[in-house]
Parts: structure tokens; sequence; C-alpha cells
């Protein structure tokens, strides 16, 4: 973090806040005001910094990509907390933090690109460095996992020298040492392709690392429609892109007809406007009798058991 001037700003507050699901998470910078959030979901993101006798700084739509490092440049102005400036547009990220040649197949390429048997990780293939090896009886014969394995040789590597993993958790089968089923290509969020020179914790193989990020819910997916919101019927289609959303009982019943004047009363309501006695006010809505002794009648096939039963009083 550093003001227009490129002095550094020790002590900012910054806080990032995944735009999906709302939570955030805040670090304080360091003397040489530098500030590092590990362990954050792929996501897209919104940071904030403040500091006393400095506007707010704020970006939105930060973008942070399986197994990236990114870097953001903070540059705070002076001005009043009650300042805020907004950063609206994002400069093309490179990551000087790692010398580690990887790519990451993200969502539409997912979705748009055509897929033998859809199985999303052989688009790992469209990575400079990698070819469809010969299986070698790697996902044949009597050692078959799945009939789509993915055979990928990264660099010269061999066939079934490449570690796959899914949400963090190691994907390979420990039989072949091929990757095991992964979910449909609607379920994935992206996934990267790292060739060489990764961390020691991608130890284990000598091939690439492919490193699978399923999707996660997100805050708006659970928010419920206003009961004036009026909708038309609609199909799955219409739904899956947010354009509709399903009708809810709330909006059925305020759309059936009415008899003309004459407005509804909810059960509390008309709880509290049933003339009652004196003897039955201070009652119970709900009372439970006493148990009575059962009574047992002999039936042509059999005795039948009468049980005592809750009532409704007023």
């Amino acid at each position: 973090m550093s003001d227009s001037s490129g002095s550094v700003i020790p002590g900012a507050k910054a806080t990032v806040t995944d735009e999906g699901t709302q939570v955030s998470r805040s670090v304080v910078a360091n003397e040489q005001g530098y500030f590092v959030v590990p362990a954050l979901h792929p996501s897209t993101y919104s940071v904030a910094a403040t500091a006393p006798g400095f506007a707010v700084f704020s970006q939105k739509n930060v973008t942070l990509l399986a197994d990236q490092s990114l870097t953001l440049d903070v540059r705070m102005a002076i001005g009043q907390a009650t300042q805020t400036i907004t950063v609206d547009t994002n400069a093309i990220q490179v990551d000087t933090s790692t010398s580690t040649p990887a790519q990451v197949v993200e969502e539409k390429r997912i979705v748009d690109l055509p897929l033998n048997g859809r199985n999303a990780v052989s688009l790992a293939l469209l990575v400079p460095g990698t070819i469809q090896a010969p299986a070698n009886n790697a996902d044949q014969g009597q050692y078959k996992t799945i009939p789509v394995a993915i055979t990928v040789s990264a660099n010269g590597s061999r066939a079934n020298q490449t570690g796959f993993n899914l949400d963090g958790s190691s994907n390979n089968d420990i039989y072949t040492n091929v990757n095991q089923p992964f979910p449909i290509p609607d379920s994935l969020q992206e996934f990267s392709v790292q060739t060489s020179n990764y961390t020691a914790r991608y130890g284990g193989n000598s091939g690439a690392v492919v490193n699978a990020i399923s999707k996660s819910g997100t805050t708006p997916a659970w928010k419920l429609p206003s009961p004036t919101t009026t909708t038309s019927p609609s199909s799955i289609n219409s739904l899956r892109d947010g354009s509709a959303v399903p009708p809810t009982s709330v909006r059925n019943r305020a759309i059936r007809p009415k008899p003309p004047n004459s407005t509804p009363l909810s059960t509390t309501q008309a709880v509290r406007s049933a003339p009652t006695s004196a003897a039955s006010s201070t009652a119970p809505l709900l009372a439970h009798h006493p148990p009575a002794p059962l009574s047992m009648a002999a039936s042509a096939r059999g005795r039948r058991i009468s049980s005592p039963t809750t009532t409704l009083s007023s």
C-alpha cells in the first residue's frame, strides 16, 4: 500500500470480500506496506483499504484463479474517511511471485468447447507442453479404473506421472496412478495445469499437476424473491440464467381470486378477534386433555383399540 507519491502506508487495513458469498477477511499492512491474504478460494473479490488521513480505496471484480498468486497495487489518496475512491478497471495481471509455467482453463472454455465423454479435464491438452500420450494399458485391461482416464504427457514425462487434485485432495488412482472420475463439466468452476517447476507440496509425480475446482454456492442464489414479485411461469432454461424465479406460495396465494370487500385474516388475528368468555380467556389455545382410559371393543376379526386425542379449544 502506498500513497500518490509512492510512499508506503504501514498499518493500513485491507479487507478482501468474496463477491459471491460475502465472506470477508481483513489484514493489516506491515512496516513495508505489504499485506498478504493466504488460502483464498478461487473467486471474484472486492478489495477495500482504509488508513487514517486517507480516503477509502475500493476495487471490485478482482478475479483470483486457481493456483494464482495475485499482486494488487493499492494507491491511496489523501482525504477523509467518508470519501471513497473506486477503481473499476483491472490491469492485466502478471504473476511475478512464482516461476511456475501454468495455465488456467476457465469455466467458459469448459462449457463452450466440445468434449469427448464430457470429461472436462481432458482440456488439459490445451496447455503448451502437453500431448496425448499412449495409454500403455494404464486405462485398459484388468487394471482399468474408468474408461475415460486421461493420459497426458507434460514435457516428455510418462503417461501415468500426472498428478490430479480435486478441491485440494488427491484424485489419482493409487493402483494405476491415472485420474479418478471428475465431476461433470457443469459442476466444475475451473482447473489449472502446472507443467513444471511447481512447489514441493505437489510432490509424488514427475509430470504435470492438474488442480480442478468445483463450483460452490453463493449468497444471491439463496435469496428469496419479494412477495410482490410477479413473473410468468418459466422453464428450467430461464431459471438457469437467473431471469426468472420459481413460484412461491406467497405469490400464488396473492393471485387467487378473493371475494369482494373481504380481507383475509391471519391465524393470529382470527384468534385475537374471536370472542372469549371469562372462564376460557386464560385457557391455552391448544389444550391437551388428560389421557382417558383405553376402551377395547371386540370385532369379528380381532380387537380394536381407540386412543385419546388432542383437541383444539378456544
